[in-house]
C-alpha cells in the first residue's frame, strides 16, 4: 500500500507540474519571447536607420540644389562682370584718354563779325558764355554767376536733407572760378537751358561724325516749339570754351591770351575733332589735373516768361 500510495502521489505531483507550467519551468518559451522582442527592437532600429538615411539623402539633395543655385548665380555674376569689362575695354579703345591733350582745332584769323571776349583773371566761365551768345542777347555778368553759385549751394543743401552725407561744394571762389553746376543755375535763372552733347553711332558701331554734329546743333524742342541752339558750352574740367556754328564751319573760341593771340585767332573744328571732344568731355570724367569734367552742352534760350510779359 505504501508503495502504491507512494506511486500515486508521485504521479499526481507530476501531473500538477505539467498542468501548471511556469516560465521558470519552460526556458524554451522564454527564449522565444526574447527572440520576438529582439526582432522588434531590430525592426524599429532598422526603421530608424532608414529614416535617418532618408533625412541625410534629403539634406544632400537640398544642399546639391543650393550648390547648383549658387553656381548659377556665380556664373551669371561672372557673365555680367565680363560684359562690363568688355564695354569698358571698348570705350577705352574708342575714346581718347584724358592724358592726351586735344588740339583746339585749326587756327585761323578771327573773322571781323566774330566777337571774342578776352580772358580777365579766372573768369573763363563768363567769357565762354558771352563768346557763345555773340551779342545776340545781354551778356552774362559776374553777378549772374555768383547767383548761380548760390542757387547751386542751396540745391546741395536740399540734396543733403534727402541723402545725408553728401558734401556741399563752394561752387565759386574769389578769383572768378565757377563749377559747371553754378553755370547751369545761372543759365536757368535767365531762362536759358542746355542739353548734353553725345556721340551718335552708325549701325556698325562706329561714330557717325556728320550726325553727331547735326544733332548737337539741331533746334531744341520745347512744348513743340523749336529753340535755336546758340552754341556749345565746353567744360574741360579746369577751363571753359565755346563753340559756335556758322554755315558748315564750327568755330572754337578760347578766351585765353595765348590761344587767342590777344583776340586775333579762333579755331576751326572738323567733324572728327568734334566727335573726339564729345567722347572726351563727358560728365563725370576727370581732366588731366584731376578735376571733374562737366561735359559739353548745347545752349538755347527759352525765355517764355519774358515773351509773355
Amino acid at each position: 500500500d505504501s508503495a502504491t500510495g507512494g506511486g500515486t502521489n508521485h504521479g499526481k505531483a507530476t501531473t500538477d507540474q505539467t498542468s501548471a507550467p511556469t516560465d521558470s519551468g519552460n526556458p524554451g518559451r522564454k527564449k522565444r519571447k526574447r527572440t520576438k522582442r529582439g526582432a522588434g527592437i531590430q525592426k524599429r532600429r532598422r526603421r530608424g536607420e532608414a529614416a535617418e538615411a532618408e533625412q541625410e539623402a534629403s539634406a544632400g539633395r537640398e544642399e546639391k540644389d543650393e550648390d547648383e543655385d549658387n553656381e548659377a548665380e556665380d556664373e551669371e555674376e561672372e557673365a555680367q562682370e565680363q560684359t562690363q569689362k568688355a564695354q569698358l575695354n571698348s570705350q577705352t579703345a574708342t575714346e581718347p584718354t584724358l592724358s592726351r591733350p586735344l588740339t583746339l582745332g585749326k587756327r585761323v584769323p578771327r573773322p571781323d563779325w566774330l566777337l571774342l571776349e578776352e580772358q580777365e583773371g579766372a573768369k573763363c566761365a563768363m567769357h565762354a558764355l558771352n563768346n557763345l551768345l555773340q551779342g545776340e542777347l545781354a551778356p552774362f555778368t559776374m553777378g549772374d554767376l555768383r547767383t548761380g553759385a548760390e542757387l547751386a549751394r542751396l540745391a546741395d543743401i536740399e540734396a543733403q536733407i534727402e541723402a545725408p552725407g553728401l558734401l556741399a561744394e563752394a561752387h565759386d571762389d574769389d578769383g572768378g572760378n565757377f563749377t559747371y553746376q553754378a553755370v547751369g543755375r545761372a543759365l536757368g535763372r535767365r531762362r536759358f537751358d542746355w542739353r548734353g552733347v553725345s556721340v551718335t553711332h552708325t549701325q556698325t558701331g562706329g561714330a557717325d561724325e556728320t550726325r553727331t554734329v547735326y544733332e548737337a546743333f539741331a533746334d531744341a524742342e520745347v512744348e513743340n516749339q523749336p529753340k535755336p541752339i546758340l552754341g556749345i558750352f565746353v567744360h574741360h574740367g579746369d577751363h571753359y570754351t565755346a563753340m559756335i556754328k556758322r554755315g558748315e564751319t564750327i568755330y572754337h573760341i578760347d578766351s585765353l591770351q595765348g590761344p587767342s593771340g590777344g583776340g586775333r585767332y579762333v579755331y576751326e573744328v572738323d567733324p572728327r575733332l568734334f566727335v573726339e571732344y564729345a567722347q572726351r568731355y563727358t560728365r563725370g570724367r576727370r581732366s588731366r589735373s584731376g578735376r571733374e569734367i562737366g561735359g559739353m552742352y548745347s545752349v538755347y534760350y527759352d525765355g517764355r516768361d519774358y515773351l509773355n510779359v
